[in-house]
Protein backbone atom coordinates (compact mmCIF):
# COMPACT_ATOMS: atom_id res chain seq x y z
CA UNK A 1 0.00 0.00 0.00
CA UNK A 2 0.97 3.77 -0.22
CA UNK A 3 0.77 6.04 2.50
CA UNK A 4 2.09 9.87 3.03
CA UNK A 5 2.13 11.15 6.24
CA UNK A 6 0.67 14.53 7.13
CA UNK A 7 3.43 17.51 6.33
CA UNK A 8 1.47 20.35 7.62
CA UNK A 9 1.34 19.09 11.36
CA UNK A 10 0.78 21.64 14.37
CA UNK A 11 3.11 20.25 17.00
CA UNK A 12 1.07 22.47 19.43
CA UNK A 13 -2.08 20.84 18.86
CA UNK A 14 -0.54 17.47 18.74
CA UNK A 15 0.88 18.21 22.27
CA UNK A 16 -2.36 19.84 23.63
CA UNK A 17 -4.24 16.83 22.37
CA UNK A 18 -1.58 13.97 24.07
CA UNK A 19 -1.95 16.15 27.25
CA UNK A 20 -5.34 15.97 27.67
CA UNK A 21 -5.59 12.58 27.34
CA UNK A 22 -3.15 10.80 29.44
CA UNK A 23 -3.86 13.66 32.22
CA UNK A 24 -5.69 11.18 34.88
CA UNK A 25 -3.15 8.20 33.70
CA UNK A 26 -1.24 7.52 37.25
CA UNK A 27 2.14 6.96 35.59
CA UNK A 28 2.36 9.90 33.33
CA UNK A 29 0.89 11.76 36.77
CA UNK A 30 4.14 10.74 38.86
CA UNK A 31 6.77 11.38 36.33
CA UNK A 32 5.73 14.80 35.75
CA UNK A 33 5.42 15.67 39.39
CA UNK A 34 9.25 14.18 39.84
CA UNK A 35 10.29 15.96 36.84
CA UNK A 36 8.85 19.46 38.68
CA UNK A 37 9.27 18.22 42.18
CA UNK A 38 5.21 18.91 42.25
CA UNK A 39 2.27 18.21 44.79
CA UNK A 40 -0.03 16.11 43.72
CA UNK A 41 -2.40 18.00 45.06
CA UNK A 42 -1.59 21.11 43.34
CA UNK A 43 -4.24 20.57 40.39
CA UNK A 44 -3.90 23.81 38.49
CA UNK A 45 0.20 23.88 38.75
CA UNK A 46 0.25 19.95 37.68
CA UNK A 47 -2.45 21.24 34.64
CA UNK A 48 0.04 23.59 33.32
CA UNK A 49 3.41 21.86 33.72
CA UNK A 50 1.91 18.61 32.17
CA UNK A 51 0.91 20.70 28.87
CA UNK A 52 3.56 21.91 28.88
CA UNK A 53 5.66 19.12 29.07
CA UNK A 54 3.91 17.35 25.88
CA UNK A 55 4.02 19.88 23.59
CA UNK A 56 7.73 20.65 24.18
CA UNK A 57 7.88 16.83 23.76
CA UNK A 58 5.91 16.60 20.84
CA UNK A 59 8.15 19.44 19.64
CA UNK A 60 11.52 17.56 20.25
CA UNK A 61 10.28 14.55 18.90
CA UNK A 62 9.21 16.20 15.42
CA UNK A 63 12.22 17.90 15.30
CA UNK A 64 14.25 14.16 15.83
CA UNK A 65 12.90 13.07 12.85
CA UNK A 66 9.36 11.68 14.12
CA UNK A 67 6.26 11.51 11.55
CA UNK A 68 2.87 12.45 12.81
CA UNK A 69 -0.93 11.06 11.70
CA UNK A 70 -3.80 12.05 13.08
CA UNK A 71 -7.69 12.01 11.82
CA UNK A 72 -11.03 14.09 11.82
CA UNK A 73 -9.34 16.85 13.04
CA UNK A 74 -6.93 15.82 15.69
CA UNK A 75 -9.49 13.68 17.24
CA UNK A 76 -6.79 10.96 17.34
CA UNK A 77 -3.44 11.56 16.93
CA UNK A 78 -0.23 9.17 16.63
CA UNK A 79 3.97 10.00 16.93
CA UNK A 80 6.08 7.10 15.13
CA UNK A 81 9.55 6.56 14.26
CA UNK A 82 10.15 5.06 11.15
CA UNK A 83 12.38 1.74 10.92
CA UNK A 84 15.83 2.32 11.26
CA UNK A 85 15.00 5.68 13.00
CA UNK A 86 16.27 6.13 16.66
CA UNK A 87 13.31 7.19 18.85
CA UNK A 88 14.51 10.61 20.64
CA UNK A 89 15.70 9.64 24.39
CA UNK A 90 13.80 12.34 26.57
CA UNK A 91 16.94 14.42 27.89
CA UNK A 92 16.71 14.17 31.72
CA UNK A 93 18.78 12.96 34.71
CA UNK A 94 15.73 12.27 36.58
CA UNK A 95 15.81 9.17 38.64
CA UNK A 96 11.90 8.07 37.31
CA UNK A 97 12.77 8.80 33.87
CA UNK A 98 16.17 6.99 33.63
CA UNK A 99 14.48 3.83 35.21
CA UNK A 100 12.05 3.97 32.69
CA UNK A 101 14.21 4.65 29.96
CA UNK A 102 16.75 1.96 31.46
CA UNK A 103 14.22 -0.97 31.77
CA UNK A 104 12.77 -0.24 28.25
CA UNK A 105 16.32 -0.57 26.99
CA UNK A 106 17.24 -3.90 28.59
CA UNK A 107 13.63 -5.32 27.62
CA UNK A 108 14.32 -4.51 23.51
CA UNK A 109 17.70 -5.76 23.87
CA UNK A 110 15.96 -8.89 25.56
CA UNK A 111 13.91 -9.32 22.73
CA UNK A 112 16.53 -8.66 20.38
CA UNK A 113 15.16 -5.64 19.04
CA UNK A 114 17.92 -3.14 19.89
CA UNK A 115 19.54 -3.77 16.05
CA UNK A 116 16.02 -4.94 14.34
CA UNK A 117 14.34 -2.32 12.37
CA UNK A 118 10.63 -1.74 13.62
CA UNK A 119 7.93 1.06 13.43
CA UNK A 120 8.35 2.56 16.81
CA UNK A 121 4.80 4.13 18.23
CA UNK A 122 5.66 6.57 21.01
CA UNK A 123 2.20 7.89 21.15
CA UNK A 124 -1.21 7.65 20.62
CA UNK A 125 -3.96 9.47 22.06
CA UNK A 126 -7.76 10.30 21.95
CA UNK A 127 -8.79 13.55 22.13
CA UNK A 128 -11.22 13.35 25.60
CA UNK A 129 -12.92 16.56 24.11
CA UNK A 130 -14.26 14.55 21.08
CA UNK A 131 -14.95 11.17 22.31
CA UNK A 132 -18.19 11.37 20.39
CA UNK A 133 -15.69 11.22 17.44
CA UNK A 134 -16.09 7.96 15.80
CA UNK A 135 -13.37 5.51 14.52
CA UNK A 136 -10.70 7.97 15.34
CA UNK A 137 -8.01 5.87 16.42
CA UNK A 138 -8.73 3.06 13.84
CA UNK A 139 -7.45 5.71 11.15
CA UNK A 140 -4.69 7.19 12.94
CA UNK A 141 -3.17 3.58 13.62
CA UNK A 142 -4.62 1.26 11.11
CA UNK A 143 -2.73 2.43 7.99
CA UNK A 144 0.51 1.99 9.63
CA UNK A 145 -0.39 -1.56 10.88
CA UNK A 146 -0.93 -2.61 7.67
CA UNK A 147 2.08 -0.85 5.84
CA UNK A 148 4.10 -2.58 8.29
CA UNK A 149 2.61 -5.98 7.55
CA UNK A 150 3.22 -5.47 4.12
CA UNK A 151 6.96 -4.76 4.73
CA UNK A 152 7.10 -7.88 7.22
CA UNK A 153 8.21 -5.45 9.79
CA UNK A 154 7.46 -5.17 13.42
CA UNK A 155 5.48 -2.43 15.49
CA UNK A 156 6.83 -1.78 18.70
CA UNK A 157 5.50 0.41 21.92
CA UNK A 158 5.55 0.55 25.00
CA UNK A 159 1.71 1.09 26.89
CA UNK A 160 1.84 3.05 30.79
CA UNK A 161 -1.35 1.69 31.70
CA UNK A 162 -4.32 -0.94 31.13
CA UNK A 163 -6.58 0.55 29.51
CA UNK A 164 -4.24 1.45 26.09
CA UNK A 165 -2.66 -2.26 26.74
CA UNK A 166 -6.23 -3.50 25.80
CA UNK A 167 -6.80 -0.97 23.07
CA UNK A 168 -3.52 -1.90 21.64
CA UNK A 169 -4.68 -5.90 22.30
CA UNK A 170 -7.77 -4.96 20.46
CA UNK A 171 -5.21 -3.74 17.48
CA UNK A 172 -3.51 -6.76 17.52
CA UNK A 173 -0.38 -5.90 19.40
CA UNK A 174 0.93 -8.45 22.17
CA UNK A 175 2.42 -8.63 25.27
CA UNK A 176 6.80 -8.99 25.07
CA UNK A 177 6.83 -8.36 28.67
CA UNK A 178 5.96 -5.61 31.50
CA UNK A 179 7.97 -4.29 33.75
CA UNK A 180 6.90 -1.56 36.85
CA UNK A 181 8.05 1.73 38.49
CA UNK A 182 7.32 2.10 42.21
CA UNK A 183 5.81 5.52 43.17
CA UNK A 184 7.89 5.41 46.47
CA UNK A 185 5.58 8.54 47.80
CA UNK A 186 2.78 6.15 47.64
CA UNK A 187 4.00 3.26 47.22
CA UNK A 188 1.80 2.26 43.73
CA UNK A 189 3.43 0.36 41.71
CA UNK A 190 2.72 1.75 38.07
CA UNK A 191 2.87 -1.24 35.00
CA UNK A 192 4.81 -0.79 31.52
CA UNK A 193 4.18 -3.11 28.81
CA UNK A 194 6.81 -3.81 25.91
CA UNK A 195 4.44 -4.86 23.22
CA UNK A 196 4.72 -5.75 19.79
CA UNK A 197 2.79 -6.27 16.58
CA UNK A 198 3.90 -8.33 13.63
CA UNK A 199 6.50 -9.83 15.94
CA UNK A 200 7.14 -13.63 16.53
CA UNK A 201 9.32 -14.17 19.55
Amino acid sequence: MTFSFEEDIEPTRVGSVIARAFFDLPLNRYMISSLNGLDSADELDYEKHFEEFFVNRTRQVVDAGARVTQSKDYASVAIWFEPGHKSAPFPSTNPVVCEYGDKSAALKKKYNLTNKKYWYLNYLAKDPQKEDVKGAVSATVKPILELAREQGLPVVLEAVADHAREVYEHFGFKILESFQLLDERTGDAHPVYLMAFNYDI
